[in-house]
């Protein structure tokens, strides 16, 4: 009985050190495994990229010494843009772009950016503002209710559309900026009350004359009078009271 007794010990003994080491081996080999697909992942992630950004370079052209990328009516993907240090126009306009990636602001030597007719545009990463070449923005028919906040810290920015949009208010400082026509905005003013009817007209009409003078010769310095002086009607709002 003895003997039998030390036998079964010694085989359970020799039982339990053999699954603790298969234990192990498994365990070993599952993150051998886990390594290996995150090295592969790695790797097509690292061609992917690279590829990408040669099918980039090979659309950048060269027009009048100028580096120019230009992709129109394609989906957007994800475009390692940002790598292009060099690029000085990007036109990204007629793609289904929702969002604008941060990524352009690497895009240091960038003086010109197309993003029109993308529809669905409705803010700008506060990054873009460190592009200080930019001179030339086109943001036209998409979903802005306001002038980004990016825009009005590039200090080069010299020309933006912005027409077709939701545009509700302008900021203080418009008088650097162009093209508004086709969105929903009023401008209302409120001269003082008149003493009588006669005064009340010729205030009224004083006024009148006065916004559309200001408004033509603010649009003349753009060159777009005849596009938007149809578009940029005052309201006048005489003050009656007292009268």
């Amino acid at each position: 009985m003895t003997e039998t007794a030390i036998c079964i010990g010694s085989f359970t003994a020799v039982k339990t050190l053999w699954e603790v080491r298969i234990q192990k081996i498994n365990e070993e080999l599952r993150k051998e495994k886990e390594f290996r697909e995150r090295s592969a992942g790695r790797l097509l992630l690292v061609w992917e990229e690279k590829a990408t950004l040669a099918k980039l370079k090979e659309k950048v052209i060269n027009e009048d010494g100028r580096a120019v990328l230009k992709i129109e009516e394609e989906e957007w993907k994800v475009l390692y843009i940002g790598q292009l240090t060099g690029l000085q126009e990007l036109l990204l306009s007629y793609n289904r772009i929702k969002s604008v990636p941060k990524e352009i602001s690497n895009c240091i030597s960038l003086e010109r950016l197309e993003l029109g007719v993308n529809r669905n545009i409705c803010d700008l990463p506060p990054q873009l503002s460190d592009l200080r070449k930019l001179s030339h923005i086109d943001l036209c028919m998409n979903q802005f209710t306001t002038i980004p906040s990016a825009l009005l810290s590039m200090p080069n920015l010299e020309w933006l559309d912005m027409g077709g949009n939701q545009l509700q208010k302008l900021p203080d400082a418009i008088d650097r900026f162009v093209n508004f026509r086709d969105n929903p905005l009023e401008l209302e003013i409120t001269l003082p009350a008149c003493e009588n009817t006669e005064e009340e007209e010729q205030q009224e009409m004083f006024g009148i004359e006065f916004m559309h003078m200001y408004i033509q010769e603010s649009l003349k310095k753009t060159g777009n009078v005849e596009s938007c002086t149809s578009d940029a009607s005052p309201i006048i709002t005489a003050n009656t009271e007292g009268t």
